[in-house]
């Protein structure tokens, strides 16, 4: 498998992201809004189907990063709608183009400490800051970040990347 969060080298020694294509699953409630707006909308390249109680919408973008994907991907449904109302997103599933099962490695704050080597608390405080990866979930134990996200905003603010011990499956 290829690494989603490829990146070239530039004379200046910062490293400049590689854009790459994205698919995309975007649920919606099947329902005659959802109908009547994916048969107005103008989305070249989609496919469309139904399961259940829900329409999935598969489309693809250009981004670098699972971030620059969703958010290209919003904006492709809002500019489609500009006419009407979209419906409204249940779920939207994102991974690159030809990885079937991708699933990003994810961290949480201990962790993060580790990556930056820093105290669990600075690594909550970093983590607030403009600029910092927004987390993909959060849980009761915390907020949850991709690990790649995580180490590409270490080294773009010049910060040595530790790297993580595995740990052993329960």
């Amino acid at each position: 498998m290829t690494s989603p969060h490829e990146a070239v080298a530039l004379p200046s020694g910062r490293r400049q992201p590689v854009q790459r294509q994205w698919s995309i699953e975007i649920d919606f409630r099947k329902d005659e809004m959802t109908n009547a707006w994916l048969q107005a909308a103008s989305l070249p390249g989609r496919q469309s189907t139904e399961h259940g109680d829900r329409t999935c919408l598969r489309i693809s973008v250009r981004a670098t990063d699972v971030n620059g994907a969703a958010t290209k991907a919003y904006r492709v449904i809002a500019d489609a709608a500009a006419h009407s109302s979209a419906p409204s997103i249940i779920t939207m599933r994102i991974r690159p183009a030809g990885e079937a099962n991708y699933l990003p490695e994810l961290v949480g704050l201990s962790e993060i400490s580790t990556i930056l080597g820093v105290s669990r608390q600075r690594a909550a405080q970093v983590a607030r800051k403009a600029g910092f990866p927004y987390p993909v979930a959060e849980l009761a134990m915390g907020p949850v970040y991709v690990r790649h996200d995580v180490e590409d905003y270490a080294r773009d603010h010049g910060r040595i990347v530790h790297h993580l011990t595995p740990r052993r499956a329960m």
